[in-house]
Order: structure tokens, then C-alpha cells, then sequence
């Protein structure tokens, strides 16, 4: 039985519900670097190990045309650190299949197009190692997962014992039930969750009111450093705004210098208008697979005229399949053996199922009101195509362990995962804390 959240975060970005029923527990993770480290898992299964900045094993032999290198990132972004790299490869392209989380420490692979001179210098929190070769640049998607090493530091004195007890059946109903597949905090900005707003106005062509939201109104979801920000935007104050805000101050630039807002929003690069409407693209997806939750309760069945993703031995989708009363039965103990998974749709341009089918049905009701069409996608971009995105999730090696901290004296808990490719490790730790607050428990 699904648990409704009652965090207004949770509630904005329509991550409604919890399928674990264990109460939360007082940890807050991200305290420390080191309390976070993300290890890519490459499509042929080789590991990516953090090695803190010294030499690993790692040895990739994938043909010829590409050089291969480990990417260490010790709290960068993925997007900021690959422009940085273009710039000191002097290349137009950094091949990488995937972003990873900006406060941890994060290990994965890029390639860069042979005869490229390695870098001699590089900015503190970045380390790079070549480690081989390959016939072919890296793309978005081309992964299994990532591996998650995760510290969660108790916030009370809880005793031991009934810490652990909790931890138990935690697991339990994880390997049981799986989790929602909701996309996760950082998809929609850490410090202000607000990237999705912003997409639906971007594809609505709301100059005015993106340019409001993105820098004079103040959200209650929105982290206090960026409200006190956006009382200094408002008149205009651009010199004094962090260096972190970027694309306000370029906005702000613009504005002050007579331009009309459709004309500063145009200023914005392509990739970053493309990730606000993927935002926008997401929160729908996440408001779908809510309506689903309350209309059929967890775990999620197939109905005839569902689409159900067949998985690979790591979880990810292979096929799509629709069901129908003739293999219902069959697809229903797929799922339950963690071989198959509920499909649902992520809203494009593309038309993905007919009309009468129920996830069709569950789309059309989200769209209508939000007030949107797969037209204005289309219109956007046709690279906003949209696609079938699985509804719940499993976790795999799960591992936890209680220890002491020898920092604080109490107790940390340690925990170790796999996730596919797209899934959200903090999805996994939100169910274990189920906070008011998201970003006080370090989500």
C-alpha cells in the first residue's frame, strides 16, 4: 500500500508517494564528500572505481579512433565540466553516456577523438586517467547504471538495535516492492526546484512570467540563499549576485540594457532551454506515474492495452510489450520475478499509444490539465520525442551495514547499491528518511 508524502517539495514536483512503510529515520547524507561516491558501470559491465585522484587498473581496449579516459569529480557538474574539458582538449565534443550527481565524488568514463594531447593541468576537483581506447565516442545512455557507496549520518541517539530492525525490513520491502521510478530532486534543480515550472512556460512561449519566476519570484520551495538572491534581482542589482548565477545575471544584462524578454530568453544557449522542457517533460512523467499509483494502489498490475518493458539481466528496458488478455498472466509473473516492469509514458512529440489504452488515457488527463499538447513539443524541438519510461524500480547488491562514526560517536549507516541508467539513487534514500524537507536531509 503506497504512503502519500507530505513534503511540499514532494508535492510540487509530483513525487507523491513512498512504497516502503518502515517510519523515517533522522540521517542526512552528503555531510561529507567522501559520503556519496557514484561509480559508472559501462554497457560491457566494467566498473569505473573512484580511486581519489591515484591511479587505478582500469584498462579499456573497445578498437581504435578514441582515446579513453576516467573522470573523477570531486562536487563539479557534469555539464559545467564537460564545457571546461571542450575547451582544454580544444574540441568541439566530449563523448560521455551519462550525468552524475554534483555533490559526491564521481567516477566514469569519457572519450575524446585520438590525437588529442592530454591535459597537463586541470582545476582543483577534476582528475583525469587515460585507460585505453575505443572505436567509437561515448553517448547519453551507453551504461548499464551506477554503483552507489552512500553514508547516511543519524541526526538522534537511536538505539542500535531498533535502527537496525528498521533497516531489515526496510530491505525487505525494497526487494519485494521496488520503488517508484519518479525522476529525482537534482532533475529539477538542487537549490531551486524550479526547472520544470520553467520548461512549461518556455513551451508556452511565457516570456514575462519565465523571466519572473526565473529571477524575481521567491518560492517557498525554493532554498533561502536563492530568495534572498532574488530580492536583490529585482531591482536589478546585478553586481551583486553570486558568480553561480549565471544565466540570471545574463538575463538581468540583457534586460537592463533594453531588450524585450523574448529576446533575453533567446540568449539562453539551446542545451539549456532543451534540459528546462526535459524538466517539464519529467514532472509530467512523475505526475502520470502518481495518478497511476492512486488509481491502482502499489504494486502496480498490467491492464490489458498497457506497454510493459522486458529488462535486461541489470534492469534496464530491452523491448517494449503490450499487454493484452491473452498474456496478461504471463507478463504479471514477469514482473513479479523482476524480469519485466510496467511501462509509462513520458510526453514528446511522438504519439506512443492509442488513444483507449490506459496509460494513453492517464497522459491525456495530465495534459489537459496542465493545459499542453504533444503539438507544442513538436513545435519546440522534434528532438523532444518523448518515450516509455518504467514505472517501478529494484535496487540490485543491496547492501547496508550500522557502524560507529568515528567523528560523532554515533552511528552512520553505510549503503551500497546498483541502479540502472536514469534512475534516481536519492528516490531510493527518500524512502528510507521520507523528509519534510529534501534538501535538509542532503537530497
Amino acid at each position: 500500500m503506497a504512503i502519500q508524502s507530505a513534503s511540499e517539495v514532494d508535492q510540487e514536483l509530483a513525487i507523491k508517494y513512498y512504497s516502503t512503510t518502515t517510519p523515517p529515520l533522522p540521517l542526512v547524507f552528503k555531510l561529507f564528500l567522501p559520503d556519496f561516491i557514484v561509480e559508472e558501470i559501462a554497457l560491457d559491465g566494467t566498473a569505473v572505481k573512484a580511486s581519489f585522484a591515484a591511479p587505478s587498473n582500469l584498462s579499456i581496449n573497445w578498437g581504435r579512433g578514441y582515446t579513453v579516459y576516467r573522470l573523477e569529480k570531486h562536487a563539479r557538474d557534469t555539464l559545467a565540466t564537460l564545457k571546461r574539458l571542450q575547451k582544454i582538449f580544444n574540441t568541439r565534443h566530449i563523448g560521455c553516456s551519462g550525468l552524475k550527481d554534483r555533490y559526491a565524488v564521481t567516477s566514469q568514463l569519457i572519450t575524446v577523438k585520438e590525437g588529442a594531447p592530454p591535459p597537463k593541468r586541470l582545476p582543483i576537483g577534476l582528475y583525469l586517467e587515460k585507460v585505453g581506447s575505443s572505436f567509437q565516442p561515448l553517448k547519453p545512455g551507453a551504461l548499464r547504471g551506477n554503483h552507489f557507496s552512500i553514508i547516511g549520518r543519524m541526526l538522534e541517539n537511536e538505539p542500535r538495535v531498533s535502527l537496525e530492525e528498521v533497516l531489515r525490513e526496510f530491505e525487505e520491502q525494497i526487494h519485494a516492492l521496488g520503488i517508484p521510478n519518479y525522476y529525482g530532486y537534482q532533475r529539477f534543480g538542487t537549490m531551486r526546484p524550479i526547472s520544470h515550472r520553467a520548461g512549461k512556460l518556455l513551451l508556452l512561449a511565457k516570456y514575462e512570467e519565465l523571466l519572473d519566476l526565473l529571477l524575481f519570484q521567491a518560492l517557498p520551495t525554493e532554498c533561502l540563499e536563492v530568495r534572498g538572491v532574488k530580492a536583490l534581482a529585482a531591482p536589478r542589482k546585478i553586481q551583486f549576485l553570486p558568480p553561480f548565477l549565471t544565466y540570471e545575471k545574463k538575463l538581468l544584462k540583457h534586460l537592463a540594457s533594453g531588450g524585450s524578454p523574448r529576446e533575453a530568453v533567446k540568449h539562453l544557449s539551446k542545451r539549456l532551454q532543451l534540459l528546462l522542457v526535459q524538466a517539464y517533460q519529467a514532472f509530467l512523467f512523475n505526475k502520470i506515474l502518481s495518478a497511476r499509483i492512486e488509481e491502482q494502489d502499489l504494486p502496480l498490475a498490467p491492464l490489458p492495452g498497457d506497454k510493459v518493458a522486458m529488462l535486461t539481466s541489470w534492469g534496464s528496458p530491452a523491448r517494449i510489450v503490450e499487454a493484452s488478455p491473452s498474456n496478461l498472466l504471463k507478463l504479471q509473473k514477469l514482473i513479479e520475478s523482476g524480469k519485466a516492469a510496467l511501462a509509462l509514458p513520458v510526453p514528446g512529440s511522438m504519439k506512443l499509444s492509442s488513444s483507449g489504452s490506459p496509460p494513453a488515457k492517464l497522459m491525456a488527463a495530465v495534459l489537459e490539465e496542465e493545459q499542453i499538447s504533444l503539438r507544442h513539443f513538436k513545435d519546440f524541438s522534434p528532438s523532444l520525442k518523448g518515450g516509455w519510461r518504467i514505472c517501478i524500480v529494484k535496487p540490485k547488491d543491496f547492501k547496508v551495514e550500522v557502524r560507529k562514526d568515528p567523528l560523532t560517536k554515533g552511528l552512520v549507516v553505510h549503503l551500497g547499491f546498483f541502479l540502472p541508467s536514469g534512475s534516481y539513487a536519492t528516490m531510493l534514500l527518500r524512502e528510507l528518511v521520507k523528509p519534510l524537507n529534501p534538501f535538509l536531509a542532503g537530497l
